[in-house]
């Protein structure tokens, strides 16, 4: 694995997608096609810290920005997790996950959180 430099998130969604859906499944065409058509990406930093969170760009709603966020803890091995927070910070949804070790991956949730 390439080192990863600390200033922006590890993976992005669509390379989530890519690894996580079988070459036969027959959605992962239309999923990948959507993914780009509505430039799904994260941006910010690595999601260390509250401040450092990762910003999720792009998903149209909140089950949608869940599903990427379980892959993002799944990728990292921080899944299951065993704490989940959000709060508002200077009028932004920051979300955070606790892991098993302790370690917090920080989103920031912003442009989804709360649409249906």
């Amino acid at each position: 694995m390439e080192a990863h430099n600390k200033s922006t998130p590890q993976f992005q969604p669509i390379d989530l997608i890519r690894e996580g859906m079988s070459d036969s499944d027959a959605r992962k065409a239309n999923v990948l096609k959507f993914f780009s058509d509505h430039d799904i990406h994260f941006e910010g930093s690595d999601g260390s810290s509250q401040e450092e969170a990762i910003i999720t760009c792009g998903i149209p709603n909140t089950m949608l920005g869940i599903m990427i966020e379980t892959m993002y803890l799944q990728k990292l091995g921080k899944y299951p997790y065993t704490k989940q927070e959000i709060k508002q910070v200077e009028g932004r949804q920051i979300e955070s996950f606790e892991a098993a070790d302790g370690t917090k991956t920080w989103f920031d949730v912003t442009e989804w959180y709360g649409k249906f």
